[in-house]
């Protein structure tokens, strides 16, 4: 029995872990509401704060890149995409959003 309840426990964690490898819609959100604050002209730097805000660890963070990869496979990359969109200050300040919840910038 103890061998059978160790199996289902095993079984569970694997769709639990599967489940958040694979971006979600609130990882598509933040993608495209990030996308938003760097295309307009003149960048809104307000709109990419308020959704780094959003992620709440890093597993978010990674999959948000992945969505945004996935949602815009033509141009840059989410770090180059904001590299270029942001001031040197804004991108400190959007690191520093992320860092106070210790998730890495990478």
């Amino acid at each position: 029995v103890s061998v059978l309840l160790s199996s289902i426990g095993r079984e569970r964690d694997v769709r639990s872990q599967q489940r958040r490898r694979s971006p979600g819609p609130h990882h598509e959100e933040m993608a495209k509401g990030l996308n938003k604050g760097i295309t307009v002209y003149p960048t809104d730097e307000e709109v990419v704060y308020d959704q780094l805000r959003k992620i709440a660890h890093a597993d978010d963070w990674r999959l948000t890149q992945e969505k945004y990869r996935e949602l815009y496979p033509s141009g840059d990359d989410l770090h180059t995409a904001l590299s270029k969109a942001l001031t040197a200050r804004e991108l400190d300040t959007a690191k520093s959003i992320l860092e106070t919840k210790h998730i890495p910038w990478d």
